[in-house]
């Protein structure tokens, strides 16, 4: 599965922590499923993932876990009570595993952002 990734996505997974990097795999590869439209760049040492020009998400390598990050994570609700922090804008989901549970709530988040537009 990670070789079949984007380029900007295999230099990136490269150099964080190897734990961490099927994980990481794997959630690109549900975002993509959520929206097989999206562009990927490297933002902020981080990949970004953009659709119609507006940046929606990201990934993000943490000690204990995975940043799935929203640009946009205070413009949608989020019934199902995932999404922390605090900032103007941002948002993230703490993501340790990708198992039958977490992964629906995590498409009902993405697909949560994608529908309330981006400023980025």
């Amino acid at each position: 599965m990670v070789d079949q990734l984007p380029q900007p996505l295999l230099k990136w997974l490269e150099v964080v922590r190897p734990e961490h990097r099927d994980l990481l795999a794997r959630l690109h590869e549900l975002l993509m499923s959520v929206e097989p439209q999206f562009t990927i760049s490297l933002k902020w040492r981080n990949p970004a993932y953009s659709l119609d020009g507006q940046t929606f998400l990201y990934l993000a390598d943490q000690a204990e876990y995975v940043r799935l990050g929203f640009y946009n994570g205070a413009q949608f609700d989020d019934p199902l009570g995932l999404v922390e922090g605090t900032g103007k804008r941002l948002r993230h989901i703490k993501v340790t595993s990708l198992d039958a549970e977490i992964e629906p709530k995590l498409r009902q988040a993405v697909a949560a952002s994608l529908a309330a537009g981006s400023e980025y």
